[in-house]
């Protein structure tokens, strides 16, 4: 079995500790990639960017977004 672990990705509305500057369609694919060469993907902690962000994100606003996103 291959397992793909993640962690630390910080999505958010971007700030100081977006310093690899995430690019939404980017992460996708990447997501994308993994559901492709592995069974599982473990998804551990520090998912959203909510504590040291310039504006406070609305999770569910962008999870929504996330979801929406064209395959």
């Amino acid at each position: 079995m291959h397992v793909a672990v993640i962690s630390d990705v910080h999505l958010g509305t971007g700030g100081r500790t977006d310093a690899f500057g995430h690019d939404d369609a980017e992460f996708l694919r990447f997501l994308r990639f993994l559901e492709h060469q592995f069974e599982h993907i473990l998804l551990l902690g520090d998912i959203w960017e909510t504590l040291a962000s310039a504006r406070l994100g609305d999770a569910a606003r962008e999870l929504g977004r996330a979801r929406a996103a064209p395959p």
